[in-house]
């Protein structure tokens, strides 16, 4: 077999062996062969028929024939046969198509953990695939005939599965016709017009892909209550549907009716439900022609496949509400701000909570901003962590003790709520013992999520306040810093001032003074001596406030973790499901002409009451704790505080800039009047060297005549040349030069000193 569009098996003689059998179908067994080189692993089927049988022959030629011409990621992909295991003696061909561990869909809807249906991202990611796969076979002119959960397989491919259609033993190749006439597929899955021998085309794939859907979804069939009838009855019920019918429900009396809504108990939101319920009600509709095109609300149509593509792929926005414990759900693409999110939140059928009492938190504890965009996540997104909503909302105006409690009627499908009301009640018939186990089954695995949402909202409640605690925190330390600097810095002014008073004071009979300098000096000491006492009020209070702050931390290590609260609902949830299996095992155990019955219903009650209450612990404990965060909040607003905190640090670095202004000031004050005394002091210096001069010069004769009126103008030089003379006036000449020199490094020293002092950046340390 030549498989063009298929890859090639390439291995040698002897290298393929035997591993076991992976099932046996109406006319053929598969089994599973390994590569000892490549390790490569291929499904080969053989025909089990007998030759008479000419229907299943063709089937079987059929499928082999069609697997040969396709090429699709979610078709099961056809290989050549290994020349080792071709059979030459048979007279049909074998098919090895590739190996999908991961098993069939069936498996994956029979797990009691999806006896209500599978999650939201799960079924969106598996209908678009599968769908994908359909379109295919329909472009290519195929009708697949018998898609249903055992022909659907699984193949892991790292992090994701990859959902294969196969088994196109059914499946009809058009050609040129449009229509065929003859009856194909699984009962429950196909089109009961299938069944009146009336032509069909692709459509019928529609309908069971709207059945194949709903079981995702819920976890039964949409019409089980009559699915088993005879062709006819069963045709006759479908016609009798109301058009907007998407399923069928039934009370515990046995009773049935037509419904145009996906029953209660599924993991779908509100938003997506509605929408897969338009999608439904045009798969299941009776009018062929009509179905596959989806009237849209603006009146515009949409092929089934589009329209399914762009539910699957719906952003949406989840918000959890810390005071209904109740998740919201919202469509992305209408809510363009969080502004607008908080008006719908507000809405009385909403979470009804006042825009100005709502805050919202990201799991993460940070605020969220009202003019940002929401994020959301795309539902077929293997990696987006449904679990966790997007947004935490609280009620600021919840005080403590006031947590809401939800009555247990209003928590309960309809058929769990009917059984809660009358214990004893004697139901009958498999099915529906099934779908009343699913929805105990749902309310205890929704209580185990809500009670983990609740506390995933106050650890992120916790986390923001931390952060908070934490920012005030650093806030008040940066404050405490400037605050000792400051205080340091006014201690030593302070006593610098006086010191200076002080010595003004003892020098000043001396005749050196200044009563401007001195009263600039006192009034920089009475204005810059100390930190303002507003200044001290204002850090005081804030200083309360931080330890009021620090207390709330402290009351929230005290409280005890919700593990076991937690463990408790982990607890029911497991033993729901076990019950479960151990009645299911009874039902199977049962022979088929002994209807299934249950009477007893005390257990699962019990069960699913204590969830109840243990999720509404969690509530009413994440309630309490939230109060007094909100309270603590309230008195000792960490916004308001980091603010009064910027702005005292503000006004302690203004007062700091006054004091080492006025301080500048006095020094330069001090070094201007050292100045002025070394210029006095070189005045008299010169004044009494040249007085000397002139004593050596000129005879006492002559500077008496000198100082005489009557003295001309002209000089003489004095002549003497005795030694004491010259001994005398070389002294002199010698101590003038001396003193000028002295002169002159004092003033130079002076200067850089002064210099030094006035560039000087004044920083004082406070005490320690």
């Amino acid at each position: 077999m030549n498989c063009p569009h298929s890859r090639q098996c390439v291995a040698s003689k002897e290298e393929w062996i035997f591993v076991h059998s992976l099932g046996s179908g109406s006319y053929g067994d598969v089994h599973l062969y390994k590569n000892e080189s490549t390790h490569e692993c291929i499904a080969v089927k053989r025909f089990k028929g007998k030759l008479q049988h000419q229907k299943s022959c063709d089937r079987w030629r059929k499928e082999v024939k069609i697997l040969q011409t396709l090429d699709h990621l979610n078709i099961v992909k056809a290989f050549d046969i290994p020349e080792q295991l071709k059979d030459p003696t048979s007279h049909h061909p074998l098919l090895a198509t590739e190996y999908c561990e991961g098993g069939n869909l069936r498996k994956v809807i029979g797990k009691i953990s999806h006896l209500s249906g599978l999650p939201q991202t799960d079924v969106c990611n598996i209908l678009s695939q599968i769908a994908d796969g359909l379109m295919y076979l329909h472009e290519k002119g195929i009708i697949h005939r018998d898609l249903k959960p055992e022909n659907i397989v699984l193949k892991p491919a790292g992090s994701k599965i990859i959902y294969k259609i196969i088994d196109l033993g059914f499946a009809k190749d058009l050609g040129n016709e449009t229509a065929s006439s003859s009856f194909a597929g699984t009962h429950v899955y196909a089109d009961p017009y299938l069944h009146m021998k009336l032509e069909y085309d692709k459509a019928v794939d529609y309908w069971s892909m709207g059945v194949l859907c709903f079981e995702l979804i819920t976890g039964r069939r949409p019409f089980f209550p009559v699915e088993h009838q005879p062709p006819v009855p069963f045709y006759n019920c479908m016609n009798k549907r109301p058009s907007n019918c998407v399923c069928m429900v039934q009370t515990i009396n046995g009773k049935y009716e037509f419904s145009g809504t996906i029953p209660r108990g599924s993991s779908l939101s509100r938003n997506v439900a509605k929408s897969f319920e338009i999608w439904l009600r045009n798969m299941f509709l009776c009018d062929r022609n009509r179905r596959g095109f989806i009237l849209k609300d603006d009146g515009s149509s949409s092929h089934w496949y589009n329209y399914l593509k762009e539910v699957t792929k719906i952003k949406e926005l989840n918000v959890f509400c810390m005071k209904t414990n109740k998740m919201l759900t919202y469509r992305s693409n209408k809510i363009a701000t969080i502004g607008i999110l908080q008006k719908h939140l507000a809405k009385e059928d909403e979470a009804n909570i006042p825009v100005d009492s709502q805050f919202l938190l990201l799991p993460d504890g940070q605020v969220v901003p009202t003019t940002r965009a929401p994020s959301s996540r795309k539902m077929d997104s293997a990696s987006a962590n449904t679990d966790l909503p997007d947004y935490f909302l609280f009620d600021k105006s919840v005080k403590a003790g006031t947590s809401s409690s939800v009555s247990l009627s209003s928590v309960l499908p309809p058929l769990a709520k009917a059984i809660a009301e009358n214990p004893s009640t004697t139901v009958e018939g498999k099915k529906i013992l099934r779908c009343i186990w699913a929805e105990f089954l749902f309310v205890c695995k929704t209580e185990a999520k809500r009670a983990a949402w609740a506390e995933e909202g106050s650890t992120a409640f916790k986390r923001y306040f931390i952060k908070q605690i934490k920012e005030v925190a650093y806030s008040a330390r940066k404050l405490a810093a400037v605050n000792d600097n400051l205080a340091g810095m006014c201690d030593m002014f302070h006593k610098s001032v006086n010191e200076d008073l002080k010595s003004y004071e003892v020098q000043v009979d001396c005749g050196i003074y200044s009563d401007e300098m001195v009263s600039s000096w006192t009034e920089s000491k009475e204005k810059l001596h100390d930190i303002p006492n507003d200044l001290k009020q204002r850090i005081g209070n804030i200083l309360t406030c931080k330890r009021e702050l620090g207390s709330g931390y402290e009351c929230l290590r005290s409280i005890p973790t919700q593990m076991a609260h937690h463990d408790q609902l982990r607890r029911c949830q497991k033993t729901s499901e076990e019950m479960f299996g151990k009645a299911a095992e009874e039902w199977r155990s049962q022979k088929n002409d002994n209807p299934v019955k249950c009477s007893n219903w005390s257990d699962i009650i019990t069960c699913m009451e204590q969830s109840i209450r243990v999720r509404q612990t969690v509530g009413k404990e994440t309630a309490e704790l939230v109060s007094h965060i909100l309270q603590v909040l309230e008195s000792s607003d960490p916004t308001a505080l980091k603010t009064e905190i910027g702005h005292v640090i503000a006004l302690l670095e203004e007062h700091k800039e006054k004091l080492v202004k006025a301080q500048h000031e006095r020094q330069k004050n001090l070094w201007s009047s050292v100045g002025y005394l070394v210029e006095k002091c070189k005045a008299l210096k010169h004044e009494s060297v040249q007085r000397g001069l002139l004593s050596i010069e000129t005879p006492p004769s002559e500077l008496s005549a000198m100082t005489s009126p009557d003295h001309e103008s002209t000089s003489r030089t004095f002549s003497a040349t005795s030694p004491e003379s010259l001994r005398t006036l070389e002294d002199s000449l010698s101590t003038r030069e001396e003193f000028t020199e002295a002169v002159d490094r004092y003033n130079a020293e002076s200067s850089n000193r002064l210099r030094e002092l006035e560039n000087l950046d004044w920083e004082f340390k406070g005490p320690t």
